[in-house]
């Protein structure tokens, strides 16, 4: 996963024989634009292509595409924005994620760390933002 601050992310996942290159793999780009409407709402854009894609029979193929897609817009809507959403509601309800306290465990690392790069360009913003003393 490749982050561009503040909000665009870029998914490169696949498989490969075993002591295989890329090339000899398959796989998937995904792109994350998220684009903020309010301080509480996020437009989330999202679009994949694959790379090196397996060969399928012609009489599957189609079939496969619309599986495939299907699938993505499943895990998207029915799993991942539920998840989100209720995310953001509890965030709201308690004061956010610092006043929670949470547990970090070594899966957290890169989470935590976008989230203070984050904090640190705001903070700079703000103060760039702010009127200078006469």
């Amino acid at each position: 996963m490749r982050w561009d601050a503040p909000s665009c992310m870029l998914n490169d996942a696949g498989a490969r024989p075993v002591g295989g290159s890329k090339a000899e793999g398959t796989g998937i780009f995904g792109a994350h634009l998220l684009t903020p409407e309010t301080e509480t709402s996020t437009h989330y854009h999202f679009a994949a292509a694959r790379q090196h894609p397996l060969p399928f029979p012609p009489e599957i193929a189609d079939d496969i595409q619309r599986q495939l897609g299907e699938l993505r817009r499943y895990a998207f809507q029915e799993q991942d924005e539920p998840m989100i959403h209720m995310q953001q509601q509890a965030l709201m309800r308690t004061g956010g994620l610092q006043s929670r306290k949470p547990v970090l465990l070594s899966i957290d690392a890169g989470p935590v760390r976008c989230r203070r790069l984050l904090d640190a360009r705001i903070a700079r913003e703000q103060k760039a933002g702010e009127p200078t003393a006469a």
